[in-house]
């Protein structure tokens, strides 16, 4: 009789752990991505702000390559690289150049939408050196991207929602591009959005 109930017992045991382990590995695989993904997503994001910063050193990323699925999305990156252009015209005609760029990112959270589509909350810090002085200014910014994976398995970013505005161009100007959902609304006011 002893045997019997010690055999149950360890059985019970068992059967808790292992479903205890089971449910701990689902909740893990369900949560997460592959490495591979991982790596894809991160190498994109970190190619589209390191690229997006580079229109301040010249003119050569200047051209969006159309790295998002939507027409909407590559229009809206177009416009700004445009305008970091112009800004950095605007610097150099007051004698301030740039002669180095480096962004660094650091993914915060991957939420899986659904098994196609994730959402990627990311810091960027950009650094900027000044040409004239080898001095090195910089600033951080938040974002949540929208990733879609294609039929061909690779992952396509569908939009960057800048929760920040970007250092690189004037704060009126890099407030345009800042999602409306952001909560740096709350601090500012809705002044932002009132029309003359």
């Amino acid at each position: 009789m002893k045997n019997v109930k010690r055999l149950l017992s360890f059985a019970l045991v068992a059967i808790i752990f292992f479903v205890g382990f089971s449910n701990t590995m689902y909740a893990d695989s369900d949560m997460g991505l592959g490495q591979s993904d991982e790596m894809e997503i991160r190498e994109k994001i970190d190619h589209l702000l390191k690229e997006r910063a580079s229109v301040m050193l010249s003119d050569e990323n200047i051209l969006c390559k159309n790295v998002f699925r939507s027409q909407r999305n590559f229009m809206t990156e177009q416009r700004q690289r445009v305008e970091i252009a112009e800004f950095r015209k605007e610097l150099e005609s007051v004698g301030e150049t740039y002669s180095k760029a480096r962004t660094i990112i650091d993914i915060n959270e991957v939420k899986k939408d659904s098994d196609s589509r994730v959402s990627v909350s990311v810091k960027e810090e950009t650094y900027l050196t000044i040409a004239e002085t080898g001095v090195e200014t910089g600033y951080a910014a938040r974002h949540e991207f929208v990733f879609e994976k294609g039929i061909n398995g690779e992952w396509n970013i569908i939009e960057d929602k800048q929760l920040d505005p970007t250092g690189l161009m004037p704060l009126d100007r890099a407030e345009e591009y800042v999602d409306p959902s952001s909560d740096i609304f709350e601090e500012i006011g809705k002044e932002l959005f009132v029309c003359f």
